[in-house]
Parts: structure tokens; C-alpha cells; sequence
């Protein structure tokens, strides 16, 4: 509050001579005013003095203008007169270009029409010249291949194949009769059909449902094995590796030999300085899966 106070008194020091020096500088506008308002009305005076001179010089001018203006329009006027005159020779000459143009047109319709028919000829002699060439294209191409079946069939007749393929897929057809026949023999023999029934049953229960667990327990074991024996084996791997780090810590097994640092990220732990700058990435992801990844390989590398 004092320090304000002082600060007033100064200001209030400084005030009269603020005051006396913004009036000095009001006197010194005050007596420079009549001196511009003397100029002002002198360059006013002089204004006043010229404006006649101009008016009567701008009325001269307006008088050599209006003087000229007859002579203007008469000349305008015969200008007019003759464009006039000239017009009807014009109009004629312009009918007559029209009409060589009319008469030259029926000429040159004919002349494009006959263009047009001579164009027309051509493209067809070109369709029919292509259409001839795609024709005995298409003639030696279906030649050549009847030819080539041809070919191929009295080949085949030659060589018997069909008829050795025909028999041979009758013999096997009669094997597979045979076998079946054979099979049809023994299912009757093993089953008769008074006890065939408690026999399908006896081993459908014996044998087809065993079989039937044991394809689902491998399946179960193989996706087992696919899907939860790689995250098993991260945890088991995890827990040595905490293992480890507590045998080290607990026994003071290497402390004297591998330097430590502060973990980032995780307050009151240290870790090995080496794999950390060996792999600063691995340990900083992870930290996103905590509470096992981060206290196995960023740790002990």
C-alpha cells in the first residue's frame, strides 16, 4: 500500500508540469490556425480570380463546338446517302451470289451423293473380299480337323483299341460282380438273418463306438495341441524365467557382473542394462501384457 501511495505522489509531482507543457503546445496550434485559415482563404481568392477565365473559355469552346455540329451531320447525312444508293447495287449482287450458289448446289449434291455410292461400293467389295477369306479359313480349318478325326478313327479301327477297352471294362465289370456276389456270400455267413440283429448290435457296440471315441479323443489331442500347447508352453517358460530372476535375486548370482538399471516404466524395479539396449522394443511390448511378460525376457534377456 505505501509503494502505491509513492506511486501517486510521483504521479501527482509529475502532473502540473504534464499540464503546463500540453498547454504550451495548445498556444503554439492556436497561433499556427490563423495562419492557415489566411492561407486558405487566399488560395480561395486566387480560385475565385481564375473561374471566369475558365467559364468564358469553356463557353468559347462549346460555341467552336456547336458551330461545327451542322457541318457534322450534313456529313453524315451523305455518308447515309450514299450507303443508301449503294445498298440497292448491293442487295443485287448479293441475290446474284445466292443464285450461282443455288444452281451450283443440285451439282454437288450429286457429286457427294455419287462420293457416298462410290464409298459404299468399296466398304461392300472389302466385306465381301474379307468374308470370302474368313470363309476358306473356316473351309480348311473344319478340312484339316475332319481329316485329323478321320485319322483317328481309322486308326482306332485298325488297332482294336475300343473293342480291347470294351472288353476290358467288361472284365472289370464282372470282377466287381463277382465281388460283390462274394461279399453278399460272406455277410450271409457271418450274419445270418435269424441272429443278424444281435450281431450288427453286438458289434456296433463292440468295435464301431470305440473306434468312433477314439477318432474324437485324437481330434480333441490335435487341436489341443494346435490351439493351447503353444500358450502352455509360454507359460511354462515364463514361470523358468521367473524362477530364475528370483534365484539371482535371492542368491546374488551375477550381481556382481552384470550392470542394472532402472526399468522404465515400472517404479522400484531394476533390470539388466545389455538385453534392454540389445532390444528396448521387446521390453516395451511387454509391458502391455503384464503381469508375466514383463518380468521374463526384458528382464533377464
Amino acid at each position: 500500500m505505501e509503494f502505491v501511495m509513492e506511486k501517486v505522489k510521483e504521479v501527482l509531482m509529475i502532473l502540473p508540469n504534464l499540464i503546463g507543457y500540453m498547454m504550451e503546445k495548445l498556444k503554439e496550434v492556436l497561433m499556427v490556425i490563423p495562419n492557415f485559415f489566411g492561407y486558405l482563404f487566399g488560395k480561395l481568392e486566387e480560385v475565385l480570380m481564375i473561374l471566369p477565365n475558365s467559364i468564358g473559355y469553356l463557353l468559347g469552346k462549346v460555341k467552336e463546338v456547336l458551330m461545327l455540329l451542322p457541318d457534322l451531320i450534313g456529313y453524315l447525312m451523305g455518308k447515309v446517302k450514299e450507303m443508301v444508293m449503294i445498298f440497292p447495287n448491293m442487295g443485287g449482287y448479293i441475290m446474284g451470289k445466292l443464285k450461282e450458289v443455288l444452281m451450283v448446289l443440285p451439282n454437288l449434291g450429286g457429286y457427294i451423293m455419287g462420293k457416298m455410292k462410290e464409298m459404299v461400293m468399296v466398304v461392300l467389295d472389302s466385306v465381301g473380299h474379307m468374308m470370302g477369306k474368313v470363309k476358306e479359313v473356316l473351309e480348311n480349318l473344319v478340312g484339316y480337323m475332319v481329316g485329323k478325326v478321320n485319322e483317328m478313327l481309322v486308326f482306332l479301327q485298325k488297332s482294336n483299341l475300343i473293342g480291347y477297352l470294351m472288353e476290358k471294362v467288361k472284365d472289370v465289370q464282372m470282377v466287381f460282380e463277382k465281388l460283390v456276389r462274394y461279399l453278399m456270400i460272406k455277410f450271409e455267413e457271418e450274419f445270418p438273418a435269424d441272429t443278424r440283429a444281435e450281431q450288427l448290435h453286438h458289434l456296433l457296440v463292440k468295435y464301431v463306438i470305440p473306434i468312433i471315441s477314439l477318432v474324437i479323443l485324437v481330434w480333441f489331442l490335435y487341436y489341443f495341441w494346435r490351439c493351447c500347447w503353444v500358450c502352455l508352453q509360454k507359460v511354462i517358460e515364463c514361470c523358468g524365467e521367473c524362477l530364475r530372476f528370483c534365484w539371482k535375486c535371492c542368491f546374488g548370482v551375477g550381481q556382481t557382473t552384470v550392470k542394472m538399471m532402472k526399468a522404465p516404466g515400472v517404479e522400484g524395479l531394476r533390470i539388466p542394462r545389455l538385453p534392454f539396449e540389445a532390444n528396448p522394443a521387446a521390453y516395451f511390448r511387454s509391458l502391455r501384457f503384464p503381469p508375466l511378460l514383463p518380468l521374463s525376457k526384458p528382464l533377464l534377456g
